[in-house]
């Protein structure tokens, strides 16, 4: 959302291994932009302002079959993706938002990178500098996942975003989040009531024990790198 404001004519992606799963993630970005989630209090209503409508009454947040959709006044857009690999060819994004990413097949990867890969500094036209022009943002590509096997597509881009992190490339990033983060939180600078309890935790385990130990040793993956990738 911050990205769509700030950018002009910024175009974002959002894909998960099912169309209704990338749904899923736009409807939040709704909710929270149309204030109507119980837990966030005080949200502005600055993203929903600048939304595009077709008329005064109108939602801007279209949910077509084929892919739900925003636009902005200053060009800037978010869509989903259909996770249908055939349908997927000739799209430019700036920000490629992969949800679910660990259950994501390798084609559709191979298919939705290329998104990104032209450089955002390039120019062209008759008769112009292109050194005066400044240098833009670059395009990204964001995985969001709970842990999967080291077999995922998902796992051989953690290695290479940490690796190159670790090797002091600004154009990536690794995060690992675990629930130590979640039953601690803290609000303004003061402890606060955590979303997922201790005890939530303690039955999981109890009844399942395998899938408590996946969640609790990373809840989330989030790797961003640039269109420098391998």
């Amino acid at each position: 959302m911050a990205r769509s404001l700030l950018i002009p004519s910024h175009k974002t992606y959002i894909m998960g291994p099912t169309g209704s799963q990338a749904q899923e993630t736009f409807t939040k970005m709704e909710d929270l932009a149309k204030n109507n989630i119980a837990s966030v209090l005080g949200v502005s209503s600055f993203f929903l302002d600048e939304t595009v409508r077709i008329n005064s009454k109108a939602d801007p947040f279209t949910h077509d079959k084929s892919g739900f959709t925003v636009k902005l006044y200053n060009g800037s857009e978010v869509n989903t993706l259909n996770s249908v690999a055939k349908n997927i060819v000739g799209i430019r994004s700036n920000c490629n938002v992969f949800d679910e990413a660990g259950k994501i097949s390798r084609e559709f990867f191979a298919l939705t990178f290329p998104f990104t890969v032209q450089s955002t500094d390039f120019r062209t036209g008759k008769g112009i500098d292109t050194s005066i022009f400044p240098k833009q943002l670059k395009n990204k590509n964001i995985l969001l996942s709970s842990a999967e096997g080291i077999d995922s597509e998902l796992y051989d881009r953690y290695k290479i975003a940490f690796n190159k992190m670790m090797l002091g490339d600004p154009d990536y990033f690794v995060c690992d989040l675990d629930c130590s983060l979640s039953l601690h939180p803290f609000l303004n600078g003061k402890p606060t009531n955590p979303l997922v309890t201790q005890q939530t935790i303690d039955d999981a385990y109890n009844t399942n024990p395998y899938r408590c130990l996946r969640e609790i040793r990373i809840i989330a993956i989030l790797c961003i790198f640039s269109n420098k990738y391998v």
